[in-house]
Formats: C-alpha cells, sequence, structure tokens
C-alpha cells in the first residue's frame, strides 16, 4: 500500500477530517492531537467500519445529521478484516500479557506475535555488535519503522486538518537555530537547566540561576536575558547561537511574551513554544500569588524555602494556611496542567503537545487575575 484516503464527515466527535497518508516512504504514520479532539473518534470509526457486525459511524449528539466515512487504500476501498483498530476503550482490550494483547482477532494476533518476537530476536542479533562501537543509545530505534508524524488542529468551523508533526529529531539543536524568536529563546531556559543538572548538578550557579527563571525566587525579576544568553552559549554544543543581548529582564520578557500569544487571533495550537512560554508564565504568576497568600496567613520566608518542586510545596502549604482560599482550583490546576520536570527526552513534552493551548491560555487568564 502505498496511500491512504480518509474522508469522515460527523463521525462520533469529528465534524471534518480529510487526509491523504502516504506510505510510499515512510511504514509508518504518527498522529498527535490534543485530547478530546480527535483520538478516540478516530479509532471508533475505523473500528466500526470495519468490524463486522458493529454499527455505522454516525454523530452521537446529532443523530439526524447523515454522517460520510471514506477509506480508500490506493485509491480503493478497505474491506473488513483488512484494518487493525488498537482502541484501549474497547472492551475486548486486554493489557494483561503484552502489549500485542490489543490486537481483537486472536488468531491474527497469535501470527503477529510469532512475527514480532523473530524480529525482536533478529534485533538482539544486529545489536549486540553494534552495541560496542557505536556512541549512540538509539541503534535500536533506528533500526526500527521509520515514520511520519502529524498534528492535528480544528479550524474555527471545527473542521480538524492534520499538518506536518514538528520536533521529530532534535528538538534543542532545532530551538537554538531559532532563539531569536522570543518565544523559542524563553523554551531553551528548562532545556539548558536539564543539561546543567546532568552536566554539573543542581547545585552549580548555572543551574539555580535557571531555576531562578523558572520559579519565584529572590533575583527572579532582576535575572537579565544577557546572563542567560551566556549560560546557554556555553551549551550551544557547537552550534551557532546568535542571539542579541539586550539587558532585560527575562521575566518581564516572559510575561510580555505570554500576554503576547494570549492576545493572538488564532494561536498556533502546534508549535511547543507557545505551551512553553505559557506553562512557565503561569507557574511564576501562581507562585507570586502563594508567596503573598501564605506570608499573609502568617508564615515567613524562611518557612518557604525549599529543595524539593517549588510550586508543589507552597502548594500543600496553601491547603494547609488557606484552607477556604476560593481560588484552589485555579493552583490545583496550574500543579496539573503545566509540567515541573521539562527534559531533553522528547516524551516529556507529550503532556503539553497532547494538551489544547487554549486550556493553557485559559489558565494564564484565571493565574493573571489572582
Amino acid at each position: 500500500m502505498n496511500s491512504l484516503k480518509i474522508n469522515f464527515e460527523n463521525c462520533y466527535g469529528i465534524k471534518g477530517l480529510q487526509h491523504e497518508f502516504s506510505f510510499a516512504k515512510q511504514h509508518t504514520q504518527l498522529i498527535y492531537a490534543p485530547n478530546g479532539m480527535m483520538k478516540s473518534s478516530f479509532a471508533m470509526t475505523l473500528e466500526n467500519l470495519f468490524a463486522e457486525g458493529n454499527e455505522q459511524p454516525h454523530d452521537r449528539l446529532h443523530s439526524d445529521i447523515p454522517a460520510k466515512y471514506e477509506v480508500l487504500a490506493d485509491n480503493a476501498p478497505l474491506h473488513e478484516g483488512q484494518v487493525f483498530v488498537d482502541n484501549p476503550e474497547n472492551a475486548s482490550y486486554d493489557s494483561s500479557a503484552s502489549f500485542t494483547n490489543f490486537l481483537v482477532n486472536t488468531a491474527l494476533k497469535a501470527q503477529y506475535d510469532a512475527i514480532y518476537n523473530e524480529l525482536n530476536k533478529y534485533i538482539d542479533r544486529v545489536m549486540a555488535p553494534l552495541s560496542t562501537v557505536s556512541d549512540s543509545t538509539d541503534c535500536r530505534k533506528e533500526l526500527g519503522l521509520r515514520q511520519t508524524s502529524w498534528m492535528c488542529v480544528k479550524k474555527e468551523n471545527g473542521v480538524l486538518e492534520l499538518h506536518a508533526g514538528e520536533y521529530q529529531r532534535d528538538l534543542f539543536v532545532n530551538m537554538l537555530g531559532r532563539s531569536n524568536d522570543d518565544r523559542v529563546f524563553i523554551s531553551l531556559i528548562p532545556f539548558v537547566r536539564n543539561l546543567i543538572e546532568y552536566s554539573k548538578g543542581d547545585g552549580s550557579q548555572e543551574y539555580e540561576k535557571l531555576t531562578s527563571c523558572l520559579h519565584l525566587k529572590a533575583d527572579t525579576v532582576s535575572i537579565t536575558d544577557s546572563e542567560v544568553i551566556d549560560i546557554i552559549t556555553t551549551f550551544d554544543r557547537g552550534n551557532t547561537y546568535d542571539r542579541i543581548k539586550a539587558n532585560t529582564s527575562i521575566y518581564g520578557l516572559i510575561m510580555t511574551t505570554a500576554d503576547a500569544i494570549v492576545t493572538e487571533a488564532a494561536p498556533d495550537e502546534i508549535r511547543i513554544e507557545n505551551k512553553i512560554v505559557l506553562s512557565i508564565a503561569c507557574r511564576l504568576k501562581a507562585e507570586q500569588y502563594l508567596e503573598k497568600e501564605l506570608l499573609a496567613a502568617g508564615l515567613s520566608h524562611s518557612d518557604l524555602e525549599t529543595t524539593s518542586n517549588q510550586t508543589s510545596y507552597w502548594t500543600r502549604l496553601f491547603k494547609q494556611h488557606c484552607a477556604t482560599n476560593a481560588n484552589k482550583s485555579v493552583i490545583e490546576r496550574v500543579n496539573m496542567m503545566t509540567p515541573e520536570l521539562i527534559h531533553i527526552n522528547s516524551f516529556m513534552y507529550e503532556p503539553l503537545i497532547d494538551m489544547s493551548i487554549h486550556h493553557l491560555i485559559k489558565l494564564y487568564n484565571d493565574c493573571s487575575n489572582l
């Protein structure tokens, strides 16, 4: 199969989605989408189209609206038994043994398991000599199936579109090359802090300086972009880093950049840097509020000192000493929605990728009103 065309309208939560996937060069297609946008509806549509005896896809809220569902492989229709759907929301999903148990046809699952086990044995044989000569930890990954990724976005009319995915390779290098963009520059801060933690430890001066950019500390509002640039350039891994120093407040830059994102008519839902900036700004605003309320409740600055996750620690104190405060739900959302540990490993960004930017915009506005 070289191509797969889909055309869905009014299929469960999908108002409209047309796309053609090319398999000529890439064997796997990966779709990222914010929670609640389309993933379950997409799986359910395929499942009901190609599983015997299932219902036809439809709009559950408006049954009178006709649904459309076309799936063509190399311009020919697919039939029952030609499509696997690994939908964990299906009652037949079984995770008791291996991840292949979600294949619903028992005979085909057994055949797949046998092939998968043989493939793993082959990879292990190839990996054994490679592991002694390669300086990369990605040998096994490189032997795997290559993939194309897509990001799903919703247009104003509710119709969905799949855009080419970003950040499939080295996100850090990608950002270094675009650091004249304020959003990218700010997003580099947690990345570089992570590098420093691995190389110098969390007690180093550079680590503490970047931590003060991400959490409310005594020097947070006085740190300049020049200081941050000096730190980043020591970890540019030989890449050109040419952002010009302006000697302005990094805290002020974070807030003005976040303000610019939330006032855009159509904020880009794909760019991870938009979500990182909003997450950082939300935490800083939340910590400003928490500090004010805790001090007003009689705690001292020494009571607020911690070597652990500051936002979480202050939240626990807030619940204890400000139990009747009406803004508890906003603070809880900050803890749940903004990741504290943003690591070089791209999987740590998946919570942000899965989250709609509009949820973060709403959170930022709520934090601004604390």
